[in-house]
């Protein structure tokens, strides 16, 4: 009998962690050093740096466009690690804060974007509606559906001062929707959405009406016209489908426009209705209401103060009517809230 003897198992030997008890550095990171990193990481993908160390010296690399939340934790992350390796670190939460918001700013002083809604909307619509590229930059939006969602949902989100949330987490559904009287070209003269939830509001103990009227001098931007295409081909019964990447989307779109939209987000939305209604003269009190802001938010009254001061200075500077009133005026939209036997 012929005996085999088996081949040695081949093992791959185990990794052990980093034991920080025996590592152990003299000094910490260096905090200049975090800065120049923090500047690189939020920096545009399409800004190029040039490194400066012995090693790399010449080499070309991008920015990452990291978020702030990103960037928090990983600065955040080294502090942990000085503070093992070496016994102390010089990166303390005043620094860590700073380092990730402020080295953002000199590539989106605001970090909700800015446009002007007379300036922006109309190569906005041609992006989304029209297709095609820019600039040999192919559209992020693949079926009509989606391109119609995009539209209506940026519309009503315009006139109606909402966040993300309402017309994703908080969407409402088609019965909330009610047609006013016809006007004579078939067309409802208004609309009234019934708002039953949203982000202050999720438990449904209030309801809020909003009244969405016709923009009678640009069919192509009135919100009645376009919520009224989407109710029609809407198959489902919440008033928007395939909300989950609307947030994603609309950022796409914004890069894929380009200009002033290029660093705009979902809640850029929502700012600049605040500098469009003080544009066309609102008073505080309806725009709040309409957009359902907490009465003390620090963010409200910083976009309302700003926008004020920038329209009297360009109407004293140009002795003309704002454009915005042959374009698209904002008026007040929504009822007080009141209390509902639903949730209560």
């Amino acid at each position: 009998t012929t005996t085999t003897t088996p081949a040695a198992a081949t093992t791959t030997p185990a990794v052990s962690p980093v034991d920080f008890t025996t590592l152990k550095l003299d000094n910490p990171a260096d905090k200049n050093a975090f800065k120049a990193f923090a500047n690189v990481m939020s920096a545009p993908g399409d800004q190029v740096f040039t490194a400066e160390s012995t090693r790399l010296m010449g080499e070309k690399f991008c920015g990452r466009a990291t978020s702030y939340a990103t960037l928090l934790k990983v600065l955040s992350a080294q502090r942990s690690l000085d503070e093992k390796v070496s016994g102390r670190t010089d990166l303390h939460d005043a620094d860590i804060m700073e380092l990730s918001g402020t080295e953002r700013k000199e590539y989106t002083p605001d970090p909700a974007g800015s446009f002007n809604v007379d300036e922006a909307l109309p190569p906005f619509r041609e992006a989304v509606l029209g297709g095609g590229t820019i600039e040999g930059r192919i559209t992020p939006l693949n079926t009509g559906l989606q391109r119609q969602l995009i539209w209506t949902m940026v519309h009503l989100s315009l006139i109606c001062c909402a966040r993300c949330s309402l017309f994703t987490t908080f969407c409402p559904l088609i019965d909330q929707v009610e047609y006013g009287r016809l006007d004579a070209d078939g067309m409802p003269n208004y609309i009234t959405l019934t708002l039953k939830a949203w982000k202050h509001n999720a438990d449904g103990k209030l309801t809020q009406q909003l009244l969405i009227k016709r923009n009678m001098m640009h069919p192509a931007y009135c919100p009645v016209f376009t919520l009224v295409a989407t109710v029609e081909i809407s198959s489902r019964y919440p008033l928007f489908s395939a909300v989950e990447s609307y947030r994603a989307n609309l950022s796409k779109v914004f890069q894929y426009v380009g200009g002033s939209l290029r660093y705009c987000t979902s809640h850029s939305i929502r700012h600049n209705v605040v500098k469009w209604a003080a544009r066309c003269g609102a008073q505080q009190a309806d725009i709040m209401r309409g957009g359902r802001w907490v009465e003390t938010s620090a963010k409200f009254l910083g976009y309302w103060k700003q926008e004020i001061l920038k329209t009297k200075q360009m109407l004293g500077m140009t002795k003309q009517k704002d454009i915005i009133f042959t374009f698209w005026v904002w008026e007040t939209t929504a009822y007080e809230a009141v209390g509902s036997s639903r949730g209560m």
